[in-house]
């Protein structure tokens, strides 16, 4: 969604009057491994700090996911989280509280977010510790790159920036562009590379990867790539696509973040989702979207 005038600014902001809340909580900092796949639940995890030890003078490449991963809404906002937006994908068209139009609502969410870093903050400073120590370090989401702006902007905020850290000093390019088509990405879809930034609106993210590397000739630059993600599905992505390209990838499922629904009041939030639908129509009018 784009946002067009002042009334669909004020639309929007209604969202934020009325969010519904619980608590979002981390968990313990468990490790598991299967080769170079973990799961973690903190950045300071020994298993994390022994990656980044292993890798120290070697040729590697950090790449961090955003949501729920760098970034996460504040404790107890679960409309509008990404985990709110996994949530409604899953929910049967007839099901209760399913949103017509989740990208819509999702992307009103991203513009008047302020979001925070994971890890209490500590999200921040391991990235900036990675970048003062010479390592290239970009980011990799799923969201569609018609939310840059609003990205970018809370990234800044909580000053993270990938523009100084990026392959090749390659930080992007404008506008956007279609992967190649692959049998991971069998329909590309747009996506953009700016300032350090991919964001691949819900492609593969293995094959996502490797194909913007290739692009700005970057294909042979590292011995190691260090993925952070908080998606089971992204990180089997990124460690098939690795493996079969013989690459080595050392990847983290991170799991700081409580996005377990039991932690929530489903039927308020259905509830919340009924009066944002209401006021958000009399604003903005998105063909074939009765939210």
């Amino acid at each position: 969604m784009i946002l067009r005038n002042c009334k669909t600014l004020v639309g929007v902001s209604v969202m934020f009057v009325l969010l519904s809340a619980c608590t979002s909580m981390s968990g313990n900092n468990i490790i598991s491994k299967n080769d170079d796949f973990y799961v973690t639940s903190s950045f300071k995890s020994a298993k994390v700090q022994e990656a980044v030890r292993e890798t120290a003078n070697k040729r590697v490449l950090f790449v961090f996911d955003i949501d729920n991963t760098v970034l996460m809404n504040p404790d107890g906002q679960f409309l509008g989280s990404a985990h709110w937006y996994d949530w409604q994908k899953g929910l049967a068209d007839s099901a209760a509280g399913k949103v017509k139009c989740r990208l819509e609502m999702h992307g009103a969410a991203f513009y008047i977010a302020h979001l925070v870093p994971t890890e209490g903050g500590y999200a921040t400073s391991f990235i900036r510790d990675l970048q003062n120590s010479g390592n290239d370090v970009i980011a990799l989401t799923a969201r569609n790159p018609e939310f840059r702006y609003p990205t970018e902007r809370e990234l800044l905020r909580n000053e993270i920036d990938f523009s100084g850290s990026t392959p090749e000093n390659f930080a992007g390019f404008p506008g956007v562009y279609l992967p190649n088509r692959s049998s991971e990405i069998p329909k590309p879809r747009n996506a953009s590379y700016q300032n350090g930034i991919v964001m691949l609106a819900e492609q593969h993210k293995g094959a996502g990867l490797i194909d913007i590397l290739r692009r700005i000739g970057a294909e042979n630059s590292y011995d190691t790539v260090v993925f952070f993600d908080d998606s089971k599905e992204n990180t089997d992505a990124m460690m098939d696509s690795f493996t079969k390209d013989h690459r080595r990838v050392i990847v983290f499922h991170y799991t700081a973040v409580n996005t377990d629904l039991e932690q929530y009041d489903l039927k308020k939030v259905i509830r919340v989702q009924d009066a944002i639908a209401s006021a958000y129509a009399q604003f903005v009018q998105v063909p074939g979207c009765d939210i």
